[in-house]
């Protein structure tokens, strides 16, 4: 299944695209920890329990991305543990990791919120989320 029916199928079926909440009923345990100062976030499955583990340093506004990132990992690539590292986090090549931030992108930017015209910059901003995340939404909104 495409990645962007993944995370609509979620959003329908939750009514939510906050990725903490979702994370929660998908029965999947967020919690801060210290992590290496260049992981910011891993997706971990162990003894049948699913776990998104986000590094204690990281703000509010990164967490939000981090978890979207590693619901991905969950949702897209189960049975792996995979990491969410600081220095390619928005520029990997692997991938999981295209389909990690896919899947992140989709979730945290709403269409509905995008007007015809709205540069990169602006649809981001309306997001709060990163300019360098906008390169892994596909806008298919008929205008």
């Amino acid at each position: 299944m495409p990645i962007r029916t993944k995370v609509y199928k979620l959003i329908q079926k939750y009514k939510t695209r906050d990725p903490f909440e979702l994370a929660d009923y998908q029965n999947i345990t967020v919690r801060y920890d210290e992590l290496p100062s260049n992981i910011r976030g891993i997706a971990v499955k162990s003894l049948r329990r699913r776990y998104i583990v986000l590094n204690n340093d990281i703000h509010r506004y990164e967490a939000r991305l981090v978890c979207a990132h590693e619901l991905g990992h969950h949702n897209c690539h189960s049975g792996h543990s995979y990491q969410f590292i600081e220095e390619h986090s928005l520029f990997v090549l692997g991938k999981y990791e295209r389909e990690a931030n896919e899947f992140a992108a989709t979730l945290l930017i709403d269409p509905a919120t995008i007007e015809y015209g709205d540069t990169d910059r602006q649809i981001a901003e309306k997001a709060n989320v990163p300019i360098e995340l906008i390169k892994y939404y596909k806008i298919k909104k008929e205008i």
